[in-house]
């Protein structure tokens, strides 16, 4: 027996052992397919969640005990290969080259500097989306598809537009 006990919100599914492998009922669950058979089933309104009842209705494919290993263990492999994959790159870093006849320049020599600008979102007029720091949070890149909008009394010049080719630096903090 394990020493902790589930909170209210957490249920314990205890697979017939004869019947179903644990790793093939976990990954079953946690398929895009049953994924989003559950998100149906969910109710409530402050937060959402599935009762046992819809719970012990769900209906799952039962191959044989064998063909279920053989399935938990595909998985496993590839999922080890995404993981070797991801830890690489959790740990790459570019290495530059510089050479030491290259001459060393301003950056302000090279490139136009630009900060952002604060916005009211009660605002309305014109519409435009916004990239904030938050959408660098976990990303490199911003999620352009979920970008925060903003409505404006007036347009935009196109110098804060951002343009193909810019880059976008996260400031620490703000200098004049």
């Amino acid at each position: 027996m394990l020493p902790f006990m589930l909170q209210r919100s957490v249920a314990v599914l205890g697979p017939d052992h004869s019947l179903l492998q644990p790793a093939f009922l976990a990954r079953v669950l946690q398929s895009p397919r049953l994924q989003g058979t559950l998100q149906g089933l969910a109710q409530g309104v402050a937060q959402k969640g599935v009762y046992l009842n819809s719970l012990r209705e769900l209906q799952i494919p039962l191959p044989p005990l064998e063909v279920q290993k053989e399935i938990v263990a595909e998985i496993e492999g590839y999922q080890k290969v995404i993981n070797g994959a991801r830890a690489v790159l959790d740990h790459y870093r570019p290495h530059i080259p510089i050479h030491p006849d290259w001459p060393m320049v301003e950056l302000s020599e090279l490139c136009s500097f630009k900060n952002g600008l604060n916005f009211d979102k009660t605002s309305s007029g014109h519409t435009v989306k916004i990239i904030g720091v938050s959408d660098f949070q976990a990303n490199l890149y911003a999620p352009l598809d979920d970008l925060d909008e903003v409505h404006l009394t007036s347009p935009l010049g196109d110098d804060y537009l951002v343009k193909a080719g810019d880059i976008l630096f996260r400031a620490v903090q703000r200098q004049p």
